[in-house]
């Protein structure tokens, strides 16, 4: 079990559910979000360079707040 997400590092999830966004409470831009509960496990595995490290569209916290503001 892992305690907690590294940057740039590998993790696999089981137990947790894939859902439809709920546009109405996110600013998320996809049409699904995944969610975890007690339940989920998150386990880290070893690096794969196949693996593309660009794949997502992260915000940072001060643009968060400013569209709250």
């Amino acid at each position: 079990m892992c305690e907690s997400l590294e940057p740039d590092e590998i993790f696999t999830f089981s137990g947790g559910q894939v859902k439809l966004a709920n546009k109405k409470f996110t600013s998320i831009k996809n049409d699904y979000c995944l969610t975890f509960d007690y339940t989920t496990v998150m386990e880290k595995c070893a690096n794969d360079a196949a693996i593309k490290s660009d794949g997502f569209s992260f915000t940072s916290f001060e643009t968060i707040e400013a569209m709250v503001q």
